[in-house]
């Protein structure tokens, strides 16, 4: 991927009763789906919350140095959390999530 470039990640959401708090938080706030952006001009999807990558590291971090005394055998990143998730969905004969979100 060219540098400066976004991978969108989706994930699935399985409880039918937080989608349906979601959209109504969305409706309610009336929180725009999509947003122009100012460098490029293009519209964009919108972010409901402004977390990086880089904040969620800093909460991983915290949480395995939180952890005391307990270790794990492989290293603790987003990716290992989609990965475990994607496994585990796949254990559960769960599909992928759909792009369009259908």
């Amino acid at each position: 991927m060219p540098a400066g470039q976004q991978t969108h990640r989706l994930v699935r959401l399985s409880d039918s009763w937080y989608v349906s708090q979601l959209q109504t938080m969305v409706a309610t706030l009336k929180i725009p789906m999509e947003r122009r952006n100012k460098r490029t001009g293009r519209t964009e999807k919108a972010r409901i919350w402004e977390v990086t990558d880089r904040k969620v590291r800093t909460w991983i971090g915290e949480a395995v140095a939180a952890a005391d005394g307990v270790t794990f055998s492989v290293p603790v990143t987003p990716h290992t959390f989609r990965h475990s998730y994607a496994m585990h969905m796949l254990y559960a004969a769960e599909g992928p999530a759909e792009p369009d979100g259908a």
